[in-house]
């Protein structure tokens, strides 16, 4: 019995020590009651402005080359050489295939013989005309001779600016078998291979000039009254990310197209480093209607959230989302409308990680409230 109540009280002893040691880490791993249930989150803010702007309309357009061509062979011919492939870039004068010339080869060597034995022909009857002249003076032969040496002359000098003539004919039938570039650009297309007939005219390769290129937007018949030549707009890329560029409207064709309604107004952009290819979607941003006041937030205080898109304002040190719609873009701010007041703190930085109410550390110093 007394045994018994020994290993009673042995066990009793051991079960209040665990007890004790889950409590302790009970405690420490979970806190304590009233303690804020998240560490505040360090993000980087800035204020709202509201600031007199020109709305903004985005609309979409297609990249074209400044310049396409399809180059064409100016005689009919066997393709003999082709020098070019879909991609290249090509230089002006920079051939593009040969066609034969074997035989126009044999036609310029007969010319230039017959040109050089008329030439020696002229020269006698020239010599023999002023032996002529000179006798008809002193009167040792009759004038008629003179006349006959000077006809010959004359004949012979004409015969010599018809071969001319020819000769330059066949040599510019013979340059023509070379189909040279027009212009620098790039090869996209080619119409012919080694071996094939080209008939006179016929296709050889489809060139385009990407520097700079052209925008072509249509712009629904509303608006097109507020947009002129010389304009500057920018544009975005969906190919480019957020990359921005900016544009002149070269033209606004007066011509609209009666199914939608709609202008192409042509847009030209400088691509020195060949970013813009075409074919490329672009996304053009249009000034139009009368100046007017607006809610300006920075671009990096937008963030998704669900289908929608949410501003993250500061009220009393926590963060609150705010609903919003995007009306326009300047730049690197955003035209938006939702619950927002000039002056709000919004936040730029660590906004992707928020959510409702959590507490907020700022970083740095909190920009100055604007003078009202």
């Amino acid at each position: 019995m007394n045994r018994y109540l020994r290993y009673t009280a042995v066990w009793g002893l051991m079960g209040a020590m665990l007890l004790t040691q889950w409590a302790c880490l009970t405690a420490w791993a979970e806190p304590s009651a009233g303690q804020d249930g998240a560490p505040a989150v360090p993000v980087e803010v800035e204020r709202v402005t509201l600031e007199t702007v020109v709305s903004r309309i985005p609309m979409v357009g297609s990249v074209r080359p400044w310049i396409e061509t399809l180059t064409a062979s100016e005689t009919a011919g066997l393709v003999t050489w082709l020098g070019v492939r879909e991609g290249d870039r090509v230089r002006k004068g920079d051939a593009l295939c040969k066609l034969d010339a074997s035989t126009l080869d044999f036609q310029i060597r007969e010319a230039r013989a017959a040109l050089r034995q008329a030439e020696a022909r002229r020269e006698r009857a020239d010599r023999e005309m002023k032996r002529q002249e000179s006798l008809v003076a002193t009167q040792s032969v009759a004038q008629k001779a003179y006349e006959d040496a000077l006809f010959e002359f004359k004949a012979l000098s004409q015969e010599t600016i018809r071969l001319e003539a020819v000769l330059l004919r066949l040599k510019d039938q013979f340059a023509k078998r070379t189909v040279v570039a027009p212009f620098a650009g790039f090869v996209v297309e080619t119409n012919t291979e080694v071996g094939q007939w080209i008939a006179e005219g016929g296709p050889v390769a489809r060139l385009f000039v990407t520097d700079p290129v052209k925008v072509v937007v249509p712009v629904p018949e509303r608006h097109i009254g507020g947009i002129s030549t010389g304009d500057r707009i920018d544009l975005r890329f969906d190919a480019l990310g957020e990359r921005l560029f900016k544009g002149e409207i070269i033209a606004v064709i007066p011509m609209g197209d009666e199914a939608s309604r709609t202008f192409p107004v042509h847009v030209r952009l400088g691509n020195t480093d060949g970013p813009l290819k075409p074919g490329m979607l672009a996304r053009a941003l249009f000034s139009v209607g009368e100046p007017k006041e607006t809610l300006l937030v920075p671009r990096d205080a937008v963030v998704l959230s669900g289908g929608g898109r949410t501003v993250y304002k500061i009220v009393d040190g926590a963060a609150v989302p705010v609903p919003v719609q995007i009306v326009g873009e300047f730049g690197a701010r955003m035209e938006v409308t939702g619950d927002l007041r000039k002056g709000d703190l919004v936040v730029v930085r660590g906004n992707e990680r928020l959510f409702p109410g959590q507490k907020v550390r700022i970083l740095g110093k909190p920009p100055e409230p604007p003078s009202t």
